[in-house]
């Protein structure tokens, strides 16, 4: 996303290579403090709760976390049994686990209204709708022009074939070569 938005990774892939498993050395977060200050400007910080465009990124998770719930129910899967994500408080564990190499889409999304609008546009009917509508948009990847539903379907799917031993890799796009087919970014 970085390297859209900028052209460089800002250290994350140094990062990224340093992440083991359970995250004992906390890379995770040191690369949210690199990623969201050099995606947002350096007063941005990822809050929850904050009223300002940590809105839109929520409204646009909580989307994405809803049409991953869909597929991986629909592969057969329990969402509230996670392979990375645990919490005994959270249904859907294994759709934030699937949802995981997604998210980008959804911080491109936010950047492009951003850019276009301002760090103060209202989370509005038309704001939503803007959102709603981009992630409802065809995405091409390794020449096929698909929904984000399907792209979500196939990697779900693929996660439900490893698991039944019949097949060895879970399918996960890579979202740096994802452009929006249809339309321009928001």
């Amino acid at each position: 996303m970085l390297e859209y938005r900028s052209g460089q990774d800002h250290g994350l892939r140094a990062l990224a290579a340093e992440v083991r498993s359970g995250d004992p050395e906390n890379v995770e977060a040191r690369g949210a403090r690199l990623y969201w200050p050099a995606l947002f400007g350096e007063a941005f910080r990822r809050d929850r709760d904050a009223a300002d465009l940590n809105r839109h990124l929520n409204y646009g998770y909580a989307v994405l976390r809803a049409i991953t719930a869909r597929a991986v129910c629909a592969a057969g899967l329990h969402p509230s049994l996670g392979i990375h994500h645990h919490n005994r408080y959270d249904a859907f564990c294994l759709a934030d686990d699937v949802m995981e190499p997604f998210r980008p889409l959804v911080d491109r999304l936010v950047v492009n209204l951003h850019d276009r609008n301002g760090p103060d546009l209202p989370l509005d009917r038309d704001t939503k709708r803007a959102l709603l509508a981009s992630l409802l948009e065809r995405y091409e990847f390794e020449d096929e022009t698909r929904s984000l539903f399907d792209w979500v379907n196939r990697t779900a799917s693929s996660l439900a074939a490893v698991i039944c031993e019949e097949a060895e890799k879970v399918y996960l796009p890579r979202l740096r070569n994802f452009r929006d087919a249809t339309h321009p970014p928001l």
